[in-house]
């Protein structure tokens, strides 16, 4: 009796369903981080796998806490490489590193280095001050990148790293190299604060960079080691940019945006190129803010058209809105860009011309011509009343169906292409665009159709074979609807938000009159 009675009072009570969902959440985060930084997938990227772990750290215990706290340790921490415990050195700091040989004197950032093993950088040192050359050229990036992202475009220094857990002098912004470019890793960065583990309920937070140690051909074949530098240095430190107003940002935001910097700090580089194939300039039907392997890098291409067709300082305006500081908006990614662009004008006419764009990327992008050009469909058109009968795209929310359709040889000079759409109705956002691409590489202003209550509407244009190369026709779900904000039940917007207008049901069809 009383034995049993004491150990129901000692007894832990059971855990609750979202405990242990913040568990089961956790130990995944664990898991991605580990094979993102082992190199065996591109789930995530570095950095926001290491985010995702270093937010949920504290629902983890056990093993688990120390294998997550050693994925998260700096280099120079002391922890024990093992079990892809990311970029930590097995040997120690360089002297002239400890001593702050590599901080800048005119940027508050010190990079940080070791002499031995395969961690150091190469150990040219032309001046023989004891600072390798390669750390003097990071030095020199960081400084161009600071400066230029911080002091020139105007966004938020990454903050103060007082309560992190070493290097903390709470002045200098830390940079580490090591070699993670043998896992084929840039860079990442990611948070050393110690309000992760405190309940703090905003969601900005320090942080520290690692960088390659050498940039080695071997392991980067495109582009020179100090190209590669660069764009990385650009790409990461506005992470640590972006963690100073909102860590808890939608993925495909921060990314995207990262991307994107690589393009205003070092446009002569175009590494970021690389990932418009796995973007909507390819595949125009995935969401633009699926945040699932390379294509939320890719989104940066959106973020260019946008800055093109607006100016630089909207992305900027759009993470003043996403800011999630004491007394920040906290907008997420989608709603801070649309409240920043209503501004100025209608955000669903500016998404459904962005639909013309993937397909016709030089009619809307100053280097357009860099940009792959997507089409769901094609047809050519050979002779008065031709069709292309009625054809239907299913589209989920922010996504688009750019087709081409061509006049044949045998279309009379004086022809039209009626162009009839029935899409759903006005309440899921559907656009619809038709463009007329010339011969001589011109582009007529493109139409906006009228879309009645019910989705419906037509519009005419030039069809003349010797003078138009094709008309493109864009549908577009430019729906940015979504319900469960912040339920991290998807791979979207809004925090992992549900969409409201997924798989909704676009027709269009094209006659030669």
């Amino acid at each position: 009796g009383a034995s049993g009675a004491s150990a129901e009072v000692d007894a832990a009570p059971a855990p609750t369903e979202t405990q242990i969902a913040e568990t089961v959440a956790a130990e995944q985060a664990l898991d991605v981080a580990h094979e993102v930084l082992a190199g065996s997938t591109s789930e995530l990227s570095p950095s926001l796998a290491l985010r995702e772990l270093a937010l949920r750290q504290t629902d983890l215990s056990g093993a688990d806490r120390l294998a997550a706290e050693a994925l998260l340790t700096r280099p120079n921490g002391g922890a024990i490489r093992s079990d892809f415990s990311a970029a930590v050195w097995t040997s120690n700091e360089a002297a002239k590193s400890a001593t702050g040989g590599g901080c800048s004197s005119t940027v508050p950032v010190c990079v940080h280095w070791t002499n031995r093993t395969s961690d150091a950088p190469p150990s040219r040192d032309d001046n023989n001050n004891q600072v390798p050359d390669w750390v003097e050229v990071t030095v020199d990036e960081m400084e161009t990148v600071w400066d230029y992202e911080v002091n020139t475009l105007g966004y938020r220094r990454p903050l103060t790293d007082e309560r992190a857990s070493i290097d903390n002098d709470g002045v200098n912004f830390d940079v580490y190299l090591s070699d993670i470019g043998s896992r084929g890793l840039y860079g990442y960065c990611t948070l050393d604060d110690s309000r992760t583990k405190t309940g703090y309920r905003f969601g900005d937070y320090a942080s520290y960079c690692v960088l390659d140690n050498d940039f080695a051909r071997s392991e980067f074949p495109t582009n020179t080691p100090r190209e590669n530098l660069q764009v990385t240095a650009a790409h990461e430190f506005f992470h640590a940019v972006q963690f100073a107003y909102d860590a808890f940002e939608d993925i495909w935001f921060m990314e995207s945006s990262a991307a994107w910097m690589e393009e205003v700090v070092f446009d002569a580089v175009n590494d970021n190129r690389q990932y418009l194939r796995s973007s909507q300039f390819r595949m125009p039907k995935v969401p633009l803010d699926a945040s699932r392997g390379l294509g939320v890098y890719g989104s940066w291409g959106f973020l260019q058209y946008l800055t093109e067709r607006f100016d630089t300082d909207l992305i900027k305006k759009a993470w003043n809105r996403a800011d999630y500081s004491p007394g920040g908006p906290d907008d997420h990614s989608i709603q801070a860009l649309d409240r920043v662009i209503s501004k100025q004008t209608n955000f669903g006419n500016v998404m459904g011309d962005f639909g013309l764009a993937l397909n016709e990327p030089k009619a809307f992008l100053s280097e357009g011509a860099q940009f792959p050009s997507a089409a769901a469909d094609r047809f050519r058109l050979a002779r008065a009343g031709a069709s292309t009968g009625w054809q239907s795209y299913t589209l989920d929310h922010m996504s688009y169906a750019p087709v081409e359709v061509r006049p044949g040889s045998s279309v009379k000079a004086s022809s039209r292409l009626k162009v009839i759409f029935d899409a759903p109705g006005r309440a899921t956002a559907p656009e619809a665009r038709v463009m007329v691409v010339r011969k001589n590489g011109s582009t007529d202003a493109s139409k906006a159709v009228q879309l009645n209550r019910k989705g419906k509407g037509s519009v005419s244009v030039p069809f003349a074979p010797g003078s138009v190369r094709r008309v493109v026709v864009a549908m577009g779900n430019t729906s940015t609807d979504f319900r469960r904000c912040y339920s991290y039940q998807t791979k979207f917007s809004c925090g992992g938000a549900i969409p409201l207008h997924d798989n909704t049901r676009h027709w269009f069809k094209a006659i030669v009159r």
